[in-house]
């Protein structure tokens, strides 16, 4: 079927798949132009329309943009043009055109719906009444394993079975598609390398996400997506999500957003929570988010953020549960059984096994203890890849290595190896709670 011909072929529908159509040899009036490497759309909300095509031509010449109005036969396997004068069409378009390989293929789309973030793989289009339109996206494995001439392998993965239901799953897996209709407006800005896509969000829908999933959706976003996503939320949704982020994340944020409204999302939060999230900024940025948040809830966040950075030598604790490799468990029960009372609930969580000069050389927990048989030695249950902290750290590191590893007792050791102490965890907690009142 040619774009010309009778009033039935103007109703004809014909359905492409862009990987198909990229590489497809294009000629007016018989002579080769180049093939096909990219189209031009224009979005219209429910759908984007073809208003170029793009040719590539060979011996490096420049490429050519040629109008939709001028293509004569599209369906066939070499596309014909009129163009008669084909260097007529090599300037460049004006403006800013939106090429749908270089700037939508590949792209990433935020799916709120399934909170995940999904890659766009291939695209669909219709020619319908002389016209090409972009109508989906395909987001399925099996759309990037049959761009990448795997076809064959894709059609043996995702084959189900003889069944009518298998069948259908099949076709479920491999037409994994999201409407052009539900993709937002392409941005300003949308180029090879930047802009990339997300699905239309209501304020509502992405409110019903807790923010830890947000977090995870935002960390797989480029910043300019993330920022956007993000601007989407209440203020206590956005100040809880807000914590949730990773350190690099959290600064990113900060420096993306108006300092107004950081401050606002900071005085959200409980005075422990914003002095984490502002020790992890330049010390210029946090003292002028202070300066515009409550006063009050300032000076408690100053205190917070002063004791995390006291040195851990002077919140170390000299009294711990200490132990010869050779101490069995039998033995080892018996002195916790006489001296458990003394020590800090944290403390009596772990024994620590030492060797030559006090050079810790293992831990035990206490579960592993209660668990062993009475004549095994403390060596044979013993954890030899331990996690210490230095003396010289501060307790906003501390901080950071109990939220990592979920220990209750840190062991304190200096350069040498040489076991100092332990840190509980609760030292720790304490700093923020004294001053949540």
């Amino acid at each position: 079927m040619t774009m010309k011909g009778s009033d039935k072929t103007a109703q004809d529908t014909q359905s492409y798949l862009l990987s198909e159509l990229i590489g497809r040899k294009v000629s007016a009036s018989g002579q080769p132009l180049g093939s096909l490497g990219d189209l031009v759309i224009v979005d219209k909300d429910k759908v984007a329309e073809v208003t170029h095509i793009c040719l590539d031509r060979p011996f490096g010449r420049t490429r050519l943009f040629v109008p939709w109005a001028q293509v004569r036969d599209f369906q066939a396997q070499e596309i014909k043009v009129d163009a008669a004068e084909a260097e007529t069409y090599a300037a460049p378009l004006p403006g800013s055109p939106i090429y749908l390989k270089d700037f939508i293929l590949d792209k990433k789309i935020l799916d709120v719906a399934e909170r995940e973030v999904e890659v766009v793989y291939d695209i669909r289009l219709v020619l319908r009444n002389r016209l090409l339109f972009v109508t989906d996206v395909e987001i399925s494995r099996f759309a990037l394993l049959r761009r990448l001439g795997l076809g064959w392998l894709a059609r043996l993965l995702y084959r189900a079975g003889p069944s009518a239901e298998s069948a259908a799953g099949e076709r479920r897996l491999r037409e994994r598609t999201v409407p052009w209709s539900y993709v937002e407006a392409l941005p300003e800005n949308i180029g090879i390398f930047k802009g990339e896509l997300h699905l239309k969000v209501l304020k509502d829908q992405l409110a019903k996400i807790p923010p830890v999933d947000v977090a995870d959706i935002l960390e797989e976003l480029s910043p300019a997506q993330a920022v956007a996503v993000f601007q989407e939320l209440d203020t206590e949704h956005a100040s809880d999500t807000l914590e949730e982020l990773n350190p690099k994340f959290q600064r990113d944020m900060i420096a993306s957003i108006k300092k107004e409204k950081a401050a606002q999302l900071i005085n959200e939060m409980t005075p422990g929570q914003a002095a984490d999230l502002l020790a992890v900024l330049p010390m210029a940025e946090a003292q002028a988010l202070l300066r515009l948040i409550d006063p009050e809830n300032a000076a408690k966040i100053r205190s917070i953020l002063s004791e995390q950075e006291a040195k851990i030598a002077d919140f170390t604790h000299s009294e711990f549960l200490r132990f010869a490799p050779e101490t069995t468990v039998a033995q080892a029960r018996a002195v916790l059984q006489r001296t458990a009372k003394e020590h800090n609930r944290d403390a009596v969580m772990y024994l620590y096994v030492l060797g030559e000069g006090d050079k810790l050389l293992g831990i035990v927990a206490l579960r592993d203890l209660l668990l062993a048989d009475d004549a095994t030695e403390l060596r044979t249950i013993m954890q030899h890849d331990t996690v210490a902290i230095n003396p010289q750290n501060t307790m906003r590191d501390a901080a950071e290595m109990f939220k990592r590893y979920g220990f209750r007792a840190l062991p304190v050791l200096d350069a040498a190896g040489k076991m100092l102490g332990i840190l509980p965890y609760r030292d720790v907690a304490n700093l923020r709670q004294r001053d949540l009142g």
